[in-house]
């Protein structure tokens, strides 16, 4: 069998609140394979979030340690992750975060620009990926101008632009009514089988999670 994608050995985070440590994860451990499909489901508040942002290098471990690729993720300096990030992982958030004075394409785009891809390619894919989440003929508006279900497409795209390995989406249909948000698991899913990526999605929504290939239960800081 091929090395897994991803692996978390004994994750342990915490966070200073005052005086207090509040143990968010405690000795994490798992494994996602190419190709995977997984769900985290926890409640509110049980570091899910947490967890998807050690995964995927936005923060670092307290102790354990994140394998990308075999690769230590904690041993890797500032530009090395940047690289990393940028390249191989995907990033899709609840809140969207895409720049208010940019358009569709804009922030599509912006992935591209960081790792510094040729100008006509990069606006080729980007209006191919808006083309795929059904934004053709928004590629001009700016975020203001899109419903909530548009801009998460927007930042499905965004996510997808450089072709990486694997996708993190943080309670992506979080600020969405039910019908939209079942249209963005829809087409995540259909992206994932598309582009032969990873999924790794944290819900606290139980049957958004149970349409994944596998489910993990994040609570009291452990996997189970």
């Amino acid at each position: 069998m091929s090395d897994p994608l991803l692996v978390g050995e004994e994750i342990v985070k915490g966070f200073r609140l005052g005086k207090k440590t509040i143990d968010v994860l405690q000795g994490v451990n798992l494994e996602i394979a190419e190709r995977d499909y997984l769900a985290i489901h926890g409640a509110s508040g049980a570091g899910k979030s947490t967890l998807l942002h050690l995964l995927g290098g936005l923060d670092a471990v307290d102790s354990g340690a994140v394998r990308f690729r075999n690769r230590n993720l904690g041993a890797l300096n500032a530009r090395e992750l940047s690289y990393l990030r940028n390249r191989e992982i995907g990033f899709v958030f609840q809140a969207y975060h895409l720049f208010p004075e940019f358009n569709a394409l804009e922030n599509v785009c912006l992935p591209g620009k960081i790792s510094r891809r040729p100008a006509a390619s990069l606006r080729r894919r980007a209006d191919e990926l808006l083309q795929r989440v059904g934004l053709a003929e928004r590629w001009d508006h700016r975020p203001s101008e899109l419903s909530g279900g548009e801009q998460q497409r927007v930042a499905i795209a965004r996510a997808l632009i450089n072709d990486p390995s694997l996708l993190l989406a943080d309670e992506p249909t979080g600020n969405l009514d039910s019908i939209t948000g079942n249209d963005i698991i829809s087409l995540l899913k259909e992206l994932r089988r598309e582009f032969s990526i990873a999924l790794v999605l944290a819900t606290h929504d139980l049957d958004i999670g149970a349409q994944a290939e596998r489910v993990v239960h994040l609570t009291d800081g452990h996997l189970a």
